[in-house]
């Protein structure tokens, strides 16, 4: 690898200024194409108006791979969004009408004041006497797929979305063939127009009024990013030196492997940070005061939970199904909330203060944004093997540094909830990028011992 054309010399290698920052946009790009993949938010409406049992429902947001819906519940004083995936099936109880008094949610005429201990369990008495007009209701059972015409069925925007993904990704593993890289971020850049058309098409077909939000947003700036990276390679081929050849550069077999895991590297990191589930709680119990016993039909216990990096979900009773089955409510950290009984409004970090919850989210998401940095330099100097090695073996020292301090905070958790707290999914993607990016410094590592010696022999010669 490098041999003769001067692939580990930083300034004589034939990649220009225009070409470097072309590799920093298309980490950026990159980045941003794989968080709009997670993020739930790609339209919005505050006039949601579909009938099969939502008509309960006044907000709603949909992205790739879920949905929610905003209503009542039995836990909040405010109105949370509940969100499912498409394939979940959502039995809804449909109401002939919206009645004062809504039934298993313990809540007065306003909506906000709660009903509880002897005045819910006159409340009860009254709605089993038939005193309360309930209204009359019926059962939909249906899944997203079925609610909402081709959502399932119209994989398009998937695929055109994960190609924009591999076409980024392939030039990425040969950013230091301009011409190339440029072109492949050109691509990226169609197939990214292409994805947020056919979003569109599809979301205006809905008999609702839609905004777009969050997820578009962010595609659209990929869609930018790549077509600036695509422009900033142009720039360098004509007046830079850039090197051509795909496969007459030295580089070889494993070059390209290192190449390809330090993308995967910082991706599995990125993607870890805006999973919503690090850990579960299998009983919340009455940890984080979010549980008031007298405004509840049951006592404080099988309340599900989950943590992340950016938001914590739990289990509650929800009007959408007249409380037949508890729901995932999920929040942002720094999202205050009311519970229905207590006075006061409080956000999670001080509610889980007695874990330090704020500093182990904080420096959890510090030490996963130094190993997205290391990996991502890795990724953008590809060609240089030893800094690339050493910079390998950094990210993966920030992974373990970023499962540490989370794992300190999940024993700290379990000791404070009823249940178990248990590692989840945002865990296992971390110490699954942690793996990876050991071995990449161990290609990275042999690939320029390989190099150095076939210098020595080269200069002996």
């Amino acid at each position: 690898m490098g041999k003769g054309n001067g692939v580990q010399n930083l300034m004589d290698d034939g990649i220009g200024i225009w070409g470097r920052l072309c590799g920093f946009i298309a980490v950026f790009c990159l980045l941003c194409l794989t968080v709009s993949f997670f993020t739930p938010t790609w339209s919005s409406t505050t006039a949601f108006s579909m009938g099969g049992g939502l008509n309960t429902v006044s907000e709603a947001t949909f992205g790739l791979r879920e949905y929610c819906l905003k209503g009542r519940t039995s836990t909040f004083v405010e109105d949370q969004f509940l969100c499912f995936e498409y394939d979940d099936m959502l039995e809804v109880k449909n109401r002939s009408s919206n009645a004062d008094a809504i039934d298993l949610m313990y809540r007065g005429a306003d909506g906000t004041s709660a009903i509880c201990g002897a005045q819910k369990i006159a409340y009860l008495a009254a709605a089993e006497s038939g005193q309360l007009d309930l209204g009359g209701s019926s059962w939909v059972n249906q899944t997203g797929c079925d609610r909402f015409d081709d959502v399932c069925d119209n994989s398009v925007i998937r695929i055109l979305l994960t190609t924009s993904i591999l076409a980024v990704v392939c030039g990425a593993m040969y950013s230091e063939k301009i011409p190339f890289f440029g072109t492949m971020l050109l691509v990226a850049m169609i197939l990214g127009i292409a994805a947020i058309g056919v979003w569109n098409e599809w979301i205006q077909g809905l008999d609702s009024e839609f905004e777009p939000d969050t997820g578009l947003a962010i595609m659209a700036t990929a869609v930018a990013m790549a077509f600036l990276g695509a422009i900033l390679a142009a720039i360098d081929t004509c007046v830079g030196a850039s090197r051509s050849g795909l496969f007459e550069d030295g580089i070889d077999l494993f070059g390209r492997m290192g190449s390809l895991l330090t993308v995967a590297t910082w991706l599995f990191f990125a993607i870890a940070m805006v999973m919503p589930t690090w850990t579960e709680v299998s009983d919340l119990g009455r940890a984080g005061n979010l549980c008031n016993d007298d405004c509840l039909d049951a006592e404080c216990s099988g309340i599900r939970a989950t943590f992340g990096l950016l938001r914590y979900c739990m289990e509650t009773a929800a009007d959408l199904n007249g409380g037949a089955k508890k729901e995932l409510v999920c929040m942002f950290y720094s999202e205050e909330v009311q519970i229905v009984g207590i006075a006061e409004s409080i956000n999670a970090f001080d509610r889980f203060e007695s874990v330090d919850l704020k500093q182990s989210v904080e420096w959890t998401t510090i030490a996963l944004s130094v190993g997205i940095g290391c990996a991502a330099f890795a990724d953008i100097f590809s060609e240089k093997l030893l800094p690339s090695a050493i910079l390998s073996a950094m990210a993966g020292a920030a992974g373990v540094v970023a499962l540490s301090f989370w794992l300190a905070l999940q024993t700290k958790l379990d000791g404070e909830v009823a249940g178990s707290a248990e590692s989840s999914d945002g865990v296992y993607v971390v110490a699954t990028a942690f793996c990876i990016s050991f071995f990449t410094m161990i290609v990275y590592g042999v690939n320029a011992c390989k190099a150095a010696k076939q210098g020595s022999d080269s200069t002996e010669a």
